[in-house]
């Protein structure tokens, strides 16, 4: 069979659309053999023209569509929702990287569109529960390059399929399974809205509420990178910090959330060195960063970048983790234990002769954390740790990042990611419009309407399954769905 081709407008800066497009005739097979559409990938649309023309405002060409974020292309009116739009085509983990209500807004306007135009809507997608905000009709789970399953989402969530799979339940099934509760099709649970709880499902889990212990109060820890009152403003004008006053303590495991643009990037790269605050002061264990240099500052404080190969700069795996002592000057027999010592911690020592580019993405984001534990810093900022991993590598790499947390090493995530905030952080801070606007647990953030909705966050679904269950304190029923998970579960 002829494959369809996908046509652009002139004037493109982009030559081809992405392979995998053009290379799946037989998933156009299966949809319309001509059709208008969308690619949505890692949160961007990206129109295609096949056999027809795609409705965009006037004078637009691709370069104003391909990469701009698929809300701001609504926002604007630049997706037309056109009576011609027959076939839409999902990409892989659209809400990757996005902030959390981006996702939830993506499923919305597919919803809305195929609602409209009677398309066909395909998801690539490994979080379950941010899809089924709306109604699915059916769920293919796939393993090992076969179809394991092909269901409706309540035959789906009524079995073990998706643990058995490594793919994450939606928290409130789980939580309702760790009740004792029996999941069944016929109590409708693909969302929250929808299911069928009995009297005596709720009491189960009211009950196992009752029965877990208070999250006991955490010691006082001393403070290891202060903030206070820092503000900072890019040549372009935009205030991306204002003044902001933080702590971070030692030994903790923290999250750093918000939107895109809220400040959290910004404020790494503030204590890294990489931009200086123009009011304000920063501190490490009481002394002023702004005595240490970028390269002194990298011996206590490191930073990860989110995609490994932009901080990879060596073929091998031991000289990629042995650079930044080399470019200190230290001899080799002292580099050697170290670099020895760094890879064993993060699981890479038997490859220590290997090329980089052996690697899986997972394995390579071990080695940069690897090329910064070999400085022996106290400090390690990871930003955005766990990006377009599905829930088994996720959860791979985060039971890594608590180890290392065990071993006494202050762990700061900048994340989007509501469900690693929740599960693993034991407090977060979220910035809006460049101000630090809650701090506090995870559990009181994400129960926080007023929170919520100034950042823009996603309510965690634990929390009106408590209150549709008669919790009354639902916040405590989170706090200690995460505790029973942290002690429990991933022991």
């Amino acid at each position: 069979m002829e494959r369809d081709r996908v046509y652009l407008p002139e004037n493109t800066a982009y030559p081809t659309v992405p392979d995998q497009l053009a290379t799946l005739p037989s998933l156009f097979a299966i949809l319309e053999s001509s059709f208008d559409g969308i690619f949505i990938t890692n949160g961007h649309a990206i129109p295609l023209w096949v056999n027809h023309s795609y409705e965009v405002i006037s004078g637009l060409t691709a370069r104003d569509v391909l990469g701009v974020p698929m809300a701001e292309l609504v926002r604007r009116g630049t997706i037309s929702n056109s009576a011609t739009l027959q076939a839409l085509k999902i990409g892989r983990s659209f809400t990757t990287n996005q902030s959390f209500t981006t996702g939830k807004q993506a499923v919305e306007l597919i919803d809305q569109i195929q609602k409209e135009t009677g398309a066909a809507v395909i998801i690539i997608e490994h979080r379950l529960e941010d899809v089924l905000h709306r109604h699915v009709d059916r769920v293919v789970l796939m393993g090992e390059g076969r179809i394991i399953a092909d269901m409706s989402p309540d035959e789906l969530l009524s079995s073990s399929l998706l643990r058995d799979s490594g793919i994450r339940e939606p928290l409130y099934i789980t939580a309702l399974k760790y009740a004792g509760v029996e999941i069944r099709a016929d109590m409708a649970p693909a969302s929250l809205e929808t299911i069928k709880l009995g009297e005596k499902d709720k009491e189960k889990l009211r009950s196992w509420f009752s029965s877990r212990p208070e999250t006991p109060a955490e010691g006082e820890r001393p403070p290891l990178l202060e903030a206070r009152d820092i503000s900072f403003a890019y040549d372009n004008g935009h205030q991306a910090l204002k003044d902001v006053s933080l702590t971070v303590y030692q030994g903790e495991l923290m999250a750093i959330a918000g939107t895109n643009g809220a400040g959290k990037s910004t404020f790494s790269k503030l204590a890294c060195g990489f931009e200086i605050q123009q009011r304000g002061s920063l501190s490490f264990k009481g002394r002023d960063l702004m005595e240490l240099s970028i390269k002194e500052r990298a011996d206590h404080i490191g930073y990860v970048m989110q995609t490994p190969n932009q901080m990879i700069s060596k073929v091998m795996i031991y000289d990629e983790v042995a650079l930044g002592l080399r470019t200190r000057g230290l001899p080799e027999e002292e580099i050697g234990p170290r670099v020895e010592e760094a890879l064993k911690i993060c699981g890479l020592w038997p490859f220590r002769n290997w090329p980089v580019s052996a690697l899986s993405f997972g394995q390579k984001k071990r080695v940069t954390i690897a090329a910064i534990l070999v400085l022996k810093p106290e400090m390690i900022i990871l930003d955005e740790p766990t990006a377009g991993q599905d829930y088994r590598h996720y959860t791979e790499i985060m039971e890594f990042l608590r180890e290392l947390n065990g071993k006494g090493i202050t762990v700061v995530m900048i994340t989007h990611d509501m469900h690693l905030m929740l599960e693993y952080a034991h407090r977060a801070v979220v910035f809006s419009g460049g101000r630090v606007i809650a701090d506090a647990s995870s559990a009181a953030i994400l129960t926080d309407e007023d929170v919520i909705k100034r950042a823009n966050l996603k309510e965690t679904s634990l929390y009106p399954l408590a209150l549709k269950c008669g919790i009354g304190d639902a916040r405590s029923f989170v706090q200690r769905f995460i505790d029973y998970e942290r002690e429990a579960v991933r022991k």
